[in-house]
């Protein structure tokens, strides 16, 4: 039995209706009883218990959802994602200390790795061509976690390695997950949809009103790159981690916001602009300029008039808000927004432009008298857990360095060459010609693929973003090409 679905007036597609069906009511009352089981203990003064409790009841529920079909666990997975880092730092403030080694902040990615037993079953199709790039990218992880085991300690390598490797088969378990496609797509719509408004939402409050929690966190971490502690001095990063990972998640929420049907988006566009605009993650901003622009060339004709008219209406919301928002909180936030904006015009004077030349013409040397590379453990996070040569650099301000320091020349370079190889097999345009989540997942990857000119975009949320939305891409097209008449496949 098939279910025609409106994609475009006048347009439809037919889904199998075992596979169109929305979340069972069960997992929805799961998860929302986890989620009140959490907040209660917190309120009730038991934060050192939801240490153990948050990771150990999110596994149990993944693994559950992971059994009856990859639509709920992708949407749990990524709802994880979105809050975890958020909860963990209300959890360090009612304890009053803060522990850089949570077990929360692990809670997404124990989750989102049981996908790890799905690429086990489908192996063989790691041998058709499409898919050799994803095996490419990871034996090159492996062999930088080998490299990190004997350089920088099995810790340091261990914790690397999950950063790194369970965010890409995360996005492998989707592109396999082609044959449920229709409800992978829509439980990343409906996680990103709904997220994206949540993060926006929290987003602009702790710029204009910074949480006890969040300010502890600030201060305590040491996080020089979030801002300071007060309200309108924050770089905003919302219930996420740090102000890049939130705008990578934005952006994608967005191209997902001007993907979906309807004027009533524009609301929340505007809501999503703003966000971003008020994280500062000016490389965000440039590289979602050029995700937009693949993103409308791959749209058919039909769709780019509404679309355009959604945004212009969210650019109209924006505009008319100033006039109708206290002077005191939108004239402060239109001036930090207009001066980082002024930046690009005079780099010459912008000190983080200048750190940021100074640091890759420093890091270029070491890179190049490193062909072995330092291995996995040696940037991020994971380099204050090791215990060998101390030198790990935990802020990265290039990603294709940040490979080439960790997995040497060859390692380094098969991992960028598969990279890019995934991302730009997206290309074609072999989705359903009305499949518009695949369009902008296409934009996503690509956005995000660019993005490693300016940060570490292979490890952690951000990681997850790139490889879950290129995995996208593959799932869509090859349902599409299952499923389809030639002629109703993009060309």
């Amino acid at each position: 039995m098939t279910l025609a679905v409106s994609d475009a007036p006048g347009i439809t597609r037919e889904l199998d209706t075992a596979e169109a069906q929305p979340r069972p009511a069960s997992a929805t009352l799961l998860i929302v009883g986890f989620a009140l089981v959490i907040a209660t203990l917190i309120l009730a003064g038991r934060s050192g218990l939801v240490r153990l409790a948050y990771p150990l009841g999110a596994v149990a529920i993944g693994a559950w959802l992971y059994r009856r079909g990859p639509g709920g666990y992708i949407e749990f997975s990524w709802w994880l994602w979105h809050v975890s880092p958020g909860i963990r730092r209300i959890v360090d403030y009612r304890l009053g200390a803060y522990d850089p080694q949570n077990p929360m902040s692990l809670t997404p990615f124990l989750v989102s790795g049981l996908a790890i037993f799905g690429v086990l079953q489908h192996l063989p199709e790691l041998r058709r061509t499409r898919m050799v790039p994803w095996a490419v990218a990871a034996v090159a992880v492996l062999y930088g976690y080998f490299v990190g085991f004997l350089r920088v300690g099995p810790m340091a390598a261990t914790h690397s390695l999950i950063t790194w490797m369970v965010p890409l088969m995360f996005g492998l378990y989707v592109a396999l997950s082609w044959r449920q496609y229709p409800q992978a797509e829509a439980a990343v719509r409906r996680a990103f949809l709904w997220g994206s408004v949540v993060l926006a939402l929290y987003g602009i409050f702790q710029f204009l009103f910074p949480p006890e929690w969040d300010r502890f966190w600030m201060v305590s971490s040491g996080m020089y790159s979030v801002g300071r502690a007060f309200p309108y001095e924050v770089r905003v990063f919302s219930l996420v981690n740090a102000p890049l990972p939130f705008a990578t998640i934005m952006v994608a929420g967005l191209f997902l916001q001007l993907a979906g049907r309807g004027f009533g988006r524009a609301g929340s566009l505007a809501l999503g602009s703003i966000a971003l605009l008020l994280s500062l993650v000016r490389s965000v901003w440039v590289a979602g300029v050029v995700g937009l622009v693949v993103y409308l060339a791959a749209l058919p004709r039909k769709l780019v008039r509404p679309m355009i008219v959604a945004a212009m209406l969210a650019m109209i919301t924006m505009g008319v808000l100033p006039f109708v928002v206290p002077e005191r909180f939108a004239g402060p936030s239109i001036r930090i927004v207009q001066d980082r904006l002024l930046t690009f015009t005079d780099l010459s004077h912008d000190v983080s432009y200048k750190d940021r030349a100074s640091f890759l013409g420093n890091i270029t040397d070491v890179v190049i008298n490193e062909p072995l590379g330092r291995g996995l453990g040696s940037t991020g996070v994971s380099s204050s857990l090791g215990g060998g040569s101390g030198e790990g650099i935990r802020d990265f301000d290039n990603g294709i360095l940040a490979v080439l320091y960790s997995l040497g020349w060859v390692g380094g370079a098969a991992f960028l060459i598969a990279a890019t190889g995934i991302v730009m097999s997206s290309l074609p345009r072999r989705e359903a010609l009305y499949d518009t989540t695949a369009k902008a997942a296409r934009a996503v990857a690509i956005t995000s693929l660019i993005l490693a000119f300016g940060a570490n975009v292979f490890e952690g949320v951000s990681a997850a973003v790139l490889w879950s939305f290129a995995g996208l891409v593959v799932a869509s097209q090859r349902w599409a090409g299952s499923t389809h008449d030639p002629e109703e496949v993009s060309a």
